[in-house]
């Protein structure tokens, strides 16, 4: 049985053509939606943070006049939810007529968002590139996890142990001879290792 990193079922969720996760139990799924809204949302903060900081160093100083009209924006309509959320926290009134709206996340309207069924073939750091005002930190994230570059170092290091054993003294070594040394000095220094 294989085991996956979360990090690799991330990959295969932010893929556009494979977002289902199909064959992939629910508790892995829920488990890999968590990690991709706690990436997401460290991202953001980062975002935030970088903004604020940008912000900061342009803006200069705020004035008075300012302040104070601030302080009274509080009483403005504004966002039901977050209207609902100020009515909860101070209301004591029954916990069944309670309601909140709840806005999805950038997860969530990517899972919704409906797919060119024309298109074979998607590419996904092509499709998060189009969609990236969409969904604008989830397509960074999603980009740093499809840049990472594929290595082949293992495949190498086999490679240059099979030249090191196959010289000229052992040219008329058999194909799998060559095989079963190589693995038995993979097993030797997973052993020396441990």
């Amino acid at each position: 049985m294989i085991v996956l990193d979360i990090r690799q079922v991330a990959a295969t969720l932010l893929h556009p053509r494979y977002r289902s996760l199909k064959k992939i139990p629910d508790h892995v799924k829920d488990q890999c939606y968590k990690y991709v809204r706690r990436q997401v949302r460290q991202l953001r903060d980062k975002v935030e943070v970088e903004e604020e900081n940008r912000q900061q160093s342009s803006e200069p100083p705020a004035k008075r006049l300012k302040k104070e009209r601030n302080m009274f924006s509080r009483f403005e309509s504004g966002d039901l939810s977050e209207e609902a959320g100020e009515q909860n926290e101070s209301s004591n009134e029954s916990v069944e007529f309670e309601y909140s709206i709840k806005k999805g996340d950038e997860l969530d309207r990517y899972l919704l968002f409906e797919l060119d069924k024309t298109k074979k073939q998607i590419e996904p750091l092509q499709f998060w590139k189009n969609h990236s005002n969409r969904f604008p930190i989830l397509s960074k994230y999603a980009r740093s996890i499809f840049s990472i570059p594929a290595t082949t170092t293992n495949v190498e290091r086999e490679f240059s142990s099979a030249g090191f054993i196959l010289n000229e003294r052992r040219a008329n070594l058999q194909p799998d001879k060559l095989d079963d040394i190589l693995l038995v000095r993979s097993v030797e220094k997973q052993l020396y290792k441990n």
